[in-house]
């Protein structure tokens, strides 16, 4: 990071408008959204960065490719349980697989296409399934599913499409496989945490000679975000991968020697799992960019040169694709997701009222926090709510700060200033902003890689934030007004957090042992001092929950049990974590505690169910 140079000409303004949890040091816990995937997201914790909120960061530069409408496409429905995570189809386009969570357990289904009939093939588990792939004569699913022990791993089993045992091909995995075209072998990635690096592996189909075709290491990891996906030629393997700055793309590697090639220019902010058509002549993904603030859409890209098209175009987010053998469908998964700011007073939930009322809200998803006059300032990624707003904790008049097509994250109230930091990619890469609390008079405060998570001290006189510019997450801090940006300490962190009694500084940590990497909560004093690491709680969500108790001595933080969120605290003298909220239903997604004790929540529900996709192709940009 730099000193802070000029802001540029950004628009802005003042628009008005209408259980039981237990606490463990684990080896790894997976990046939001991930569902318990795997160790190597730790290792590449830019995934987090980027992703901790679940939201789009895009940019918007470049020229916009061409949006088909396709005519005859054909959208349809293949469950309504609202309950699907992941689904495949078959080769020849006759079955479904699907993993469905009910009340913390997921299990794998099969349906079938003409009858609509489902059967349950793997019994319900606490552990996470994902990562389904048809074997290529449709005779067997393979999947990935967390393992008890160690915690954090993931095996490759495979079952009959029809049920029956489960065998475990190979352990440590952590995205889907691809089977070579001839079906004698696959590929998937391997997290390597030790050396901050993920491997495209390959095996023979029934896991022996297992080897390293490539590998990527930070920044420029492969991503997990979907898995490797094997040309019909059998000469290339492609898998989404950060390539610069917070850009993702897909990279073609070859079989013969693992040359690697970014396939697009494009700004990607997650580019999700990967199918070749038939002919080899395009891809066909789930990503997110520019022209999908805060949703991931499905797109086809030529290849070689890399042309894009939209095949999907709409507010909905898609999550995976899966192609028949001829190209003829597609299968993706369609979730639905609202968020609305309730009220409750000293943390209680049963006193606890809504305060925002959108159907189609995204309030506070992208973080909240509390202002020195009693606000609670959020931000929204819903359409034309899109920005940081404020609102009272009554609810009434909520004004829009920010305007303009680049998006905020984080917004964080400075103490008394009354000056709102924020990190944003207005300028290109992702770095921390301040404005005033009316929304004005945007500053640059960094110029790193990637800088993330702001927080305040107290005083409102330092940014504290978590940056790549060192290689590796470290925590960074900048005078709010301006200056120069220092790194504090050299330990691999993120999410810094500053006591409201100013005297202490938590960060979420990573560190090596016994060649494994393992989280914590590491508490020190501000102004340095000896550190107190806290075992991470195992069902805390990743990172971005992170949060100090009113009095300066709990770590709060958000922890999810058969589908439903509650805040937890966790003592930094020791002892065990204690339940503050006992909401009944829905997730939460962030939270903020006023300077009088009452806590601002974004809470809401999500609905999943797999669509299938046909006649959706076209020719153009080949």
């Amino acid at each position: 990071a730099a000193g802070v140079p000029a802001a540029p000409a950004t628009p802005s303004g003042g628009v008005q408008a209408a259980s039981t949890a237990g606490v463990t040091p684990v080896t790894c816990v997976p990046a939001p959204g991930m569902s318990g995937r795997s160790k190597a997201v730790l290792a590449a914790l830019a995934v987090v960065v980027l992703a901790g909120i679940g939201y789009g960061i895009y940019r918007m530069v470049g020229t916009h490719p061409a949006s088909t409408a396709f005519q005859a496409m054909k959208i349809t429905r293949l469950t309504s349980t609202g309950k699907v995570r992941d689904a495949v189809i078959s080769p020849d386009g006759k079955y479904i697989a699907y993993v469905q969570e009910d009340a913390g357990q997921q299990s794998l289904w099969m349906r079938q296409v003409a009858t609509e009939g489902n059967v349950q093939i793997v019994r319900g588990s606490e552990q996470a399934f994902f990562g389904m792939t048809f074997s290529p004569d449709g005779n067997f699913i393979y999947y990935v599913r967390n393992e008890k022990q160690p915690l954090s791993y993931s095996s490759l089993y495979r079952v009959p499409v029809l049920g029956g045992e489960s065998r475990r091909i190979i352990f440590d995995i952590d995205t889907p496989i691809s089977f070579s075209p001839d079906g004698r072998q696959f590929a998937f990635l391997r997290g390597d945490p030790a050396h901050g690096r993920t491997l495209l592996m390959i095996a023979n189909a029934d896991g022996s000679n297992l080897h390293t075709l490539a590998s990527r290491a930070l920044p420029g990891f492969l991503t997990e975000s979907g898995g490797p996906a094997w040309s019909p030629d059998g000469k290339l393997i492609a898998a989404a991968a950060m390539v610069e700055g917070a850009r993702h793309d897909a990279v073609v590697v070859s079989v013969a020697d693992g040359a690697q090639k970014p396939l697009t220019n494009h700004p990607w902010v997650m580019v999700g799992r990967l199918a070749w058509t038939p002919d080899g002549s395009s891809l066909i993904m789930a990503a997110r960019g520019q022209e999908s603030v805060n949703s991931s859409q499905i797109w086809q890209v030529s290849y070689p040169a890399g042309a894009l098209r939209r095949i999907t175009n709409d507010l909905n987010n898609y999550t995976g694709v899966s192609l028949t053998s001829d190209g003829s469908g597609l299968v993706t998964v369609l979730t639905n997701v609202s968020a609305n700011l309730w009220m409750a007073p000293k943390g209680n939930a049963a006193d606890a009222h809504q305060i925002t009322s959108s159907a189609a809200s995204d309030a506070g998803r992208g973080g909240l926090s509390w202002s020195g006059d009693n606000k609670i300032i959020y931000a929204s990624y819903a359409g034309s709510q899109a920005g940081v707003w404020s609102i009272g904790p009554q609810g009434a008049s909520p004004a829009r700060l920010t305007s303009g097509a680049h998006p905020y994250f984080w917004p964080t109230a400075c103490g008394a200033s009354g000056s709102i930091v924020f990190a944003s990619d207005a300028s290109g890469n992702l770095n921390i902003w301040r404005m005033d609390a009316e929304g004005g008079n945007l500053q640059k405060l960094t110029n790193g890689k990637m800088d993330v998570y702001p927080g305040c001290t107290p005083d409102g006189r330092w940014v504290y934030y978590a940056s790549m510019s060192a290689g590796t997450p470290a925590v960074w801090k900048v005078p709010t007004e301006g200056g120069t940006p220092t790194q504090v300490g050299d330990r691999w962190a993120f999410s810094p957090r500053v006591s409201p009694d100013g005297k202490w500084l938590a960060v979420h940590s990573l560190t090596t042992r016994e060649g494994q990497m393992v989280q914590t909560i590491d508490v020190q004093p501000l102004e340095g001092g000896e550190v107190k690491s806290l075992p991470y709680p195992q069902n805390s969500d990743f990172g971005r929950s992170l949060q100090w108790s009113p009095d300066s001595r709990a770590i709060n933080y958000i922890a999810t049990t058969k589908g439903v969120s509650n805040i937890w605290g966790l003592p930094v003298d020791g002892g065990q974590p204690r339940q503050i909220t006992d909401f009944k239903s829905e997730r939460i997604y962030n939270f903020a505690w006023s300077p009088s004790g009452d806590m601002a929540v974004s809470r809401g529900a999500e609905s999943s169910d797999v669509i299938m996709i046909s006649n959706f192709q076209g020719n153009e940009g080949r």
